[in-house]
């Protein structure tokens, strides 16, 4: 997290509700009543294996340990000694007709990311005792069948998707209580496919990436006062889900003289960052420090950082570091951990957490002690700075941009496109698109999600002179790199063209002899060959002509 005070735009999102109608199961046509083209056309493919996801499939649970929602009847029930709790399980609407008509196209695997002890019961409560789910937990489609022509994967996660790419069926995530038909839907085309001799060549015409273009869309947006002119854009990225909030208030309700620019960087859920993009402004005004000395807070930026997030400012084109990551391999950190009761191992609070200051995170805190005194706090760093005429803009991301490109890249990227007259927004999704990784199987450089918010200073000018105090300069840098370039090609020059000294002179005037005692320090061996001069290649080039030669006349003797 890391924010700018300077001294939530309350989005109210409407929720759409459809009312589904009851369904009415779909009659397809018996085994029998085929047509003799349709039998024949079975005959001859090989059937096929359908490999089913189960959590958010198939299913869907409370998680381990969590109580289920009010007023949402489960299906099903066990107990999870292990985690202390018990396991209330939510079938999809139509899975058990879905399973029954699969069933008798396909050969049935599951794949599920849960422990055996987890899954088990789950997968039994759907098999009913039918016998349809015997092959069970199978990572990748190449591992139920080496033939890939004859697998399919039925996934909700875009990244499993794009892990099996040309075999995989993209279906949204279903959640608790709501009604979908999403698996009804889904039976013609997999009724289609099972005639078909190789899957892949229907699914990469059909399905090929669509199931990613929501993960690479970014959302952009933008606003404009007197004093700043800010664009910012976020991104799912390769993720499954979307977990970064963001906020950019160009003057905040109660205090309509001050701005408020942030990035929240969510890790294992969303909801933390959502809560503090809504709210945590809110709780900065209440404070009763906030208004004290209001005439010296003028033109100034406070910046507080607790995370990972980073902002950046440019001033007259030079870096100005607003913030410093807070890492459990920072060795002050890893005292504070220490002292709190905690350990640093493999770069992690208590091996687990990458982050060493956190909003959230539970687990890691107890209510009698301090905030600074917390193994993992959310007491901020917080650095102030006096905004001056020759500050341009101020840079505020996630590690998802941080982890790809340094503090300088990123400053110049910004200023770079501002100079080509690019606003705020399209900068920020260039820089995000420039981070992406190209697909998803990068170790997780350039895979994170991604939020970036670009804060162009106005000072009361309009955007056009920020553009051409960007251009001026980025021209008079390109003209100092080409001016050294020059230099550097002269000196070379010159160097060539450098009349030979009185020593090399002398060295040349050396007998033969000399040379050759220097050349074999070992008088016991041969001397080295020496190597080829200008009239030995001659000679060899003569040869290999004469050569050639005698074997054209050789030729011609033979023809004639």
């Amino acid at each position: 997290m890391v924010c700018l005070v300077v001294p939530q735009l309350r989005i109210w999102l409407a929720g759409i509700y459809k009312i589904y109608a009851d369904y009415t199961p779909v009659v397809y046509l018996s085994e029998d009543r085929l047509s003799t083209v349709s039998k024949r056309r079975l005959n001859v493919v090989a059937k096929k294996t359908l490999v089913l996801d189960m959590d958010e499939t198939l299913i869907t649970s409370n998680g381990r340990g969590k109580k289920p929602p009010p007023g949402v009847p489960h299906d099903f029930e066990f107990p999870l000694p292990d985690y202390d709790g018990t396991v209330f399980v939510y079938k999809r609407p139509h899975v058990d007709f879905f399973l029954n008509r699969v069933s008798k196209w396909y050969d049935l695997a599951i794949f599920t990311a849960g422990a055996e002890i987890y899954a088990s019961p789950i997968l039994d409560f759907l098999d009913g005792g039918r016998g349809i789910l015997s092959k069970r937990l199978a990572k990748y489609v190449s591992l139920v069948s080496p033939d890939l022509a004859n697998v399919l994967l039925l996934d909700n996660s875009t990244v499993e998707c794009s892990f099996n790419a040309g075999n995989a069926i993209h279906i949204k995530p279903y959640r608790i209580g709501s009604r979908d038909e999403a698996l009804i839907n889904l039976l013609p085309f997999l009724d289609a496919l099972r005639f078909t001799k190789d899957v892949r060549s229907v699914l990469q015409r059909c399905t090929r990436f669509e199931c990613l273009t929501t993960l690479l869309e970014s959302e952009s947006s933008y606003c404009q006062n007197a004093a700043f002119r800010v664009g910012s854009s976020c991104m799912q990225g390769w993720r499954i889900n979307m977990e970064d909030s963001h906020t950019h208030i160009l003057s905040l309700p109660d205090d309509p003289g001050a701005a408020f620019f942030a990035v929240y960087d969510g890790h294992g859920g969303a909801t933390v960052a959502q809560y503090a993009g809504k709210h945590l402004h809110k709780f900065v005004l209440k404070r009763p420090e906030y208004g004290v000395n209001i005439e010296e807070a003028l033109q100034q930026l406070y910046c507080a950082n607790a995370g990972d997030s980073r902002a950046i400012a440019c001033v007259n084109g030079q870096l100005e570091i607003l913030s410093l990551d807070h890492k459990p391999n920072n060795e002050a950190e890893s005292k504070r951990i220490i002292e709190g009761g905690g350990w640093v191992e493999f770069n992690r609070v208590n091996g687990n957490l990458a982050l060493s200051r956190a909003l959230g995170d539970f687990v890691f805190k107890r209510a009698n002690k301090k905030p600074e005194d917390q193994i993992v706090t959310a007491y901020p760093d917080v650095e102030t700075r006096k905004i001056m005429e020759d500050w341009e803009f101020i840079v505020l991301a996630c590690d998802g941009i941080w982890d790809v490109m340094s503090n300088a890249e990123v400053l110049e990227f910004c200023r770079t496109r501002i100079g080509m007259g690019m606003h705020p927004e399209e900068i920020c999704e260039e820089l995000m698109n420039h981070c992406l990784a190209p697909d998803c199987q990068m170790g997780g450089l350039g895979g994170d999600n991604m939020t970036v918010v670009l804060v162009c200073l106005l000072h009361d000018r309009p955007y056009s002179d920020l553009i051409a105090r960007c251009r001026k300069s980025n021209q008079v840098a390109s003209d100092q790199v080409a001016n050294a370039k020059d230099e550097e090609s002269h000196a070379a020059a010159e160097a060539e063209t450098e009349p030979e000294t009185d020593t090399e002179t002398e060295m040349q005037s050396k007998p033969c002899q000399q040379k050759q005692s220097n050349s074999n320090p070992n008088p016991g061996q041969a001397a080295p060959t020496p190597p080829p001069t200008d009239n030995d290649e001659m000679k060899v080039e003569k040869e290999s002509q004469e050569a050639l030669l005698a074997a054209a006349e050789m030729q011609l003797n033979y023809i004639y």
